[in-house]
């Protein structure tokens, strides 16, 4: 089992603090959600993962991307 590492995020400090890439991250959205989601930084603000911007994001995680299975084939 992996560790989660949060990340407090902080919408003054937004080049400081938020993820340096747009693919989902896991999040903290306090205002609608009652703990933790899915979500993404948009560049300027985060949005849940369904799209919405009327969210309030406290911390986010980076979620461990799994290896491909050994029996892939190409």
């Amino acid at each position: 089992m992996s560790v989660i590492t949060w990340n407090a995020f902080d919408y003054a400090d937004k080049a400081n603090t938020a993820p340096k890439h747009s693919e989902l991250v896991w999040i903290v959205e306090e205002f609608y959600e009652d703990g933790v989601t899915l979500g993404y930084f948009d560049g300027y603000t985060f949005r849940t993962w369904g799209g919405s911007d009327d969210c309030s994001v406290s911390w986010w995680a980076e979620i461990e991307k799994p290896p491909p299975p050994a029996e892939r084939t190409t």
